[in-house]
């Protein structure tokens, strides 16, 4: 019986012989496993860059994403011939829920440091100001009584060319690197502006294009003259080209304008301003924006 024992020890114990020893991986099984490790990289990649820079993703991306992240990481297991290759998917299925829960954070993170950049902005140019949009800004309603005047203000005492630059930052929510957002464009020929909640990104655009705008005008301490006569004049012309059938004349017609006819004629008036030169383009944009005040 002893004589059993010291056998099945030395089995269990000695160093394993050849036969023993797993079959070499082929060169084919190699090279099956740097394309997974590519196809992971840029699984991973495709989901954290647009999440980090702020780009939430419908939900069938994300759901797309999540399995190919699962079916690489198994498939990297069973190449591996790894004797637990399930725990491969659950660790890409946790690299995944990382990915979102961090780029969350980082965007968090920037609105955060944007929306100071803002207010810090407006202090300087109006100190008063900055402190009552602070103090506003988680109410909407009241931080956009307290914004739009002083923007009103801030243009005319912005150089042309940050002027300019201002409604280049904004022009970024309709035409975004993906194409022009019809919804977006119609939203700012119909109603003048936004109606829906903006999204973080176009918080960010906003943001950004207004702490331009106000430490532009924090330096020019006074305001610059508007040539009123001259802005009719250019609205004019913009109309004639954009607009040769006169429907914007025409309260009945432009009444019943499609969003997306409506779209099109604010693209076409951006497309104007873009040719003017910098100074008038600016004249047009002060006497705009400060019509009514």
């Amino acid at each position: 019986m002893a004589d059993d024992d010291f056998a099945s020890f030395r089995k269990e114990y000695s160093p394993r012989s050849a036969e023993d020893e797993p079959e070499p991986r082929s060169s084919l099984s190699r090279v099956f496993e740097v394309l997974l490790w590519l196809a992971i990289i840029g699984t991973v990649a495709g989901i954290a860059i647009p999440t980090a820079a702020g780009h939430s993703g419908d939900g069938s991306a994300m759901l797309g994403a999540l399995c190919g992240l699962a079916l690489w990481t198994y498939l990297l297991g069973r190449v591996r011939r790894s004797p637990r290759a399930w725990v491969y998917p659950l660790a890409g299925a946790g690299l995944f829920v990382m990915l979102i829960f961090g780029g969350g954070v980082l965007r968090g993170l920037s609105m955060r440091s944007t929306g100071n950049d803002l207010f810090a902005a407006i202090e300087k140019f109006e100190p008063e100001t900055g402190r009552r949009a602070r103090a506003a800004q988680n109410d909407p309603a009241e931080s956009k009584r307290v914004l739009l005047p002083a923007m009103s203000r801030a243009a005319q005492r912005a150089p042309d060319a940050d002027l300019v630059a201002f409604r280049e930052g904004m022009s970024l929510i309709v035409e975004t690197p993906e194409g022009v957002n019809r919804k977006r464009c119609a939203e700012y020929a119909l109603a003048g502006g936004l109606q829906s909640t903006p999204t973080r990104e176009e918080q960010l655009l906003i943001a950004n294009a207004m702490t331009r705008l106000f430490l532009a005008a924090a330096s020019h301490a006074e305001p610059y003259p508007i040539d009123r006569d001259r802005a009719v004049n250019q609205r004019v012309q913009m109309l004639r080209a954009v607009d040769p059938e006169g429907v914007l004349s025409d309260p009945q017609r432009s009444a019943q304008m499609s969003p997306a006819q409506a779209c099109d004629l604010y693209l076409g008036m951006l497309r104007f301003m873009r040719k003017m030169p910098e100074p008038e383009a600016a004249n047009l944009m002060r006497s705009n924006m400060t019509a009514g005040s």
